[in-house]
């Protein structure tokens, strides 16, 4: 059985709207972290993280996901003793598969930070 032009082109358009449907869900469940949430319940919320670092009493749990067509957007979720201190969210032009596109954390960033742990 061939694909119709009509088949072809409504799977094209199916496309962008379970990209936006991923995008939003990544959004509501982003919104759902507060400051004070213990790891494991972020882990719950938003699944494992594709990229996970230590360091010292800190650590770091970074997400991302495809926004549309042009960009990737990320979130760092930062945990000290076990405990969200903050977020930091930033996107980053589409350009492959996202996990592979992390920044490199600077443990300055990270909420309460005053200096590097040694």
């Amino acid at each position: 059985m061939k694909p119709t032009i009509l088949t072809l082109a409504l799977t094209a358009l199916a496309f962008p709207a379970i990209a936006d449907e991923k995008q939003n869900l990544f959004h509501v469940r982003i919104n759902k972290l507060e400051v004070g949430l213990p790891a494991d319940r972020v882990i719950d919320i938003m699944g494992p993280a594709a990229d996970r670092q230590f360091q010292g009493n800190r650590e770091a749990l970074q997400y991302c996901s495809r926004d549309g067509w042009a960009y990737n957007d990320f979130v760092v979720v930062w945990l000290s003793d076990g405990n969200v201190s903050g977020l930091t969210r930033y996107n980053k032009p589409y350009t492959g598969k996202c996990e592979r596109h992390f920044r490199d954390l600077d443990w300055r960033q990270a909420p309460g930070a005053t200096e590097e742990p040694k």
